[in-house]
């Protein structure tokens, strides 16, 4: 089944609570945390901590802004209990999967090594970052190197093109799965429902930048949940 997770940008505790409640309301299949800048993101495990202490059910991810991927294995390894227990995924915009082969084959060897049991979401071909050349040698390998190859359109907000979530999706050849994280909405999911396995949506469902809106996430959530 396609899995849905609305995107909650963090602002503060009743903010994001509102939020998750929605999130719920619309049947989603988990949800993301994400902070530009209000919370640390060692605030902002501390607040995923209290809601995973209240939903035990939900699944729950997180992106982090403020640390890259090299300094989050690092303090991972010196709380993995703690953050085994309440933490589903981690998602990183930039996995350098066919741009810089060593530092990618470096985040890589990070995840491997750690105890982690939650999900990779490793960006490819993401918004604001260096594009590979080849989108597919990119796919290619990033295979067995993250759970979730993640893409995006050109910007927040913006749709991706769907020839290129057709060719990834087309160039996978595991059990990796495909995400999109950027200009989901009710209007657009069919062209993407064919090639895609998990949609990370914020803008398309939302009032403004740090509001879910309810009747927007649950029409989405219908459409990504039908049968197909």
């Amino acid at each position: 089944m396609k899995k849905f997770y609305p995107v909650i940008h963090v602002i503060d505790k009743n903010q994001t609570l509102r939020n998750v409640d929605i999130a719920l309301i619309a049947e989603a299949d988990g949800i993301f945390l994400i902070s530009h800048g209000s919370l640390s993101y060692k605030e902002l495990l501390i607040l995923g901590k209290e809601i995973k202490d209240k939903y035990p059910d939900l699944w729950l991810g997180f992106n982090f802004l403020d640390i890259s991927i090299n300094q989050f294995f690092t303090f991972f390894n010196s709380y993995q209990n703690y953050f085994n227990s309440f933490c589903d995924a981690i998602w990183f915009d930039d996995s350098k999967r066919g741009v810089n082969d060593k530092e990618a084959d470096i985040i890589t060897s990070l995840w491997k090594k750690s105890l982690f049991k939650g999900k990779l979401f490793g960006g490819v071909a993401f918004k604001y970052v260096k594009q590979p050349e080849s989108l597919v040698e990119a796919v290619e390998s990033s295979l067995g190197n993250m759970s979730v190859i993640t893409t995006s359109g050109d910007g927040t907000g913006l749709a991706a093109r769907p020839y290129k979530i057709k060719m990834m999706s087309e160039a996978i050849t595991d059990n990796t799965s495909l995400a999109i994280a950027s200009g989901i909405n009710s209007k657009n999911i069919n062209e993407y429902l064919p090639y895609t396995d998990i949609f990370l949506v914020s803008t398309g469902i939302s009032i403004d930048h740090s509001n879910l809106d309810l009747e927007k996430a649950i029409e989405l959530g219908k459409l990504i949940h039908q049968e197909f």
